[in-house]
């Protein structure tokens, strides 16, 4: 099934190359070609058929091209996300207040106790939304293959978050990796071609909280010549996305070249509660 498609695509750079060409001399072509049908009388049933085989010709061109042009676009262009949704607007930092000094009581026999710490509970990413490119897109935990590499979910329209390395938000390197185009089908993360340094990501979890991040740098790797810090766990809090770009490499398995944003944290969003209503008095 992939055969038709790839085959298509080639036929169709090529065309754009030729048809110029090839219209302009076609057009002339039957252009003369009708003026000696005009000044001719013989042999018109021959020549009518010609005729129709040349406008059938043409319209196959056409539709070849056309049809060409629609898998170009439906692997390279990302068309609008019909699901996006902003993401709620951090409100502004509020001062801190300043505690009001009070009058230390002396000690009663009553023992004081200690509250026993709340277990950590590590927060789990669920969708991704770049903000300015209004694409979003959910986010599904992955892990690594034999070969230590992170494995992706294979969806154009996902990403997959490394659930071996910190969470975003968290001291440390979280890693979300998605595809610019699988199976001929333009990725959510082709938004990252787009991307320029100060805007905004925005990490949704599964508690309901948003964390909001902003991009700190964009660059582009050799596969083999990625520098450890992109997949490194430790170091400061960040948010690493990457996605695959190039030629294939067949050798290696995998895409010539990396695709690497780094964001850093900014705000937090905590999920809006409804207010409990209060409990009316019975009569």
């Amino acid at each position: 099934m992939r055969l038709f498609p790839f085959l298509l695509k080639k036929f169709t750079a090529r065309a754009l190359l030729y048809a110029p060409f090839a219209f302009s001399h076609r057009s002339v072509c039957v252009t003369m070609k009708h003026m000696k049908q005009k000044t001719s009388q013989n042999n018109n049933g021959s020549k009518k058929r010609g005729f129709r085989w040349d406008t059938a010709l043409i319209v196959l061109s056409v539709l070849l091209f056309l049809g060409g042009a629609f898998f170009i676009a439906r692997e390279y262009v990302l068309l609008p996300d019909a699901d996006y949704v902003a993401p709620a607007t951090p409100a502004p930092a509020t001062p801190t207040p300043i505690p009001t000094p009070t009058q230390t009581l002396s000690p009663s026999a009553t023992p004081i106790v200690t509250p026993s710490p709340t277990p950590y509970v590590k927060p789990i990413p669920t969708k991704i939304n770049f903000v300015d490119q209004k694409q979003s897109c959910e986010v599904f935990p992955s892990g690594e293959n034999e070969q230590g590499r992170m494995e992706v979910v294979e969806r154009p329209d996902a990403a997959s978050w490394l659930e071996l390395a910190p969470a975003p938000g968290e001291e440390g390197n979280a890693i979300i990796a998605g595809h610019r185009s699988l199976k001929h089908v333009a990725g959510t993360f082709q938004a990252l071609w787009d991307m320029e340094v100060g805007d905004a990501v925005v990490i949704d979890f599964a508690d309901g909280r948003q964390q909001w991040f902003y991009v700190g740098t964009i660059d582009r790797y050799p596969f083999e010549e990625v520098p450890f810090e992109v997949m490194s766990y430790g170091g400061p809090s960040r948010l690493t996305l990457i996605t695959c770009v190039g030629d294939w490499n067949s050798t290696a398995g995998t895409s010539s070249e990396r695709f690497v944003v780094v964001c850093f944290p900014g705000e937090v969003v905590m999920p809006q509660t409804s207010p409990t209503p209060a409990a009316s008095a019975t009569p």
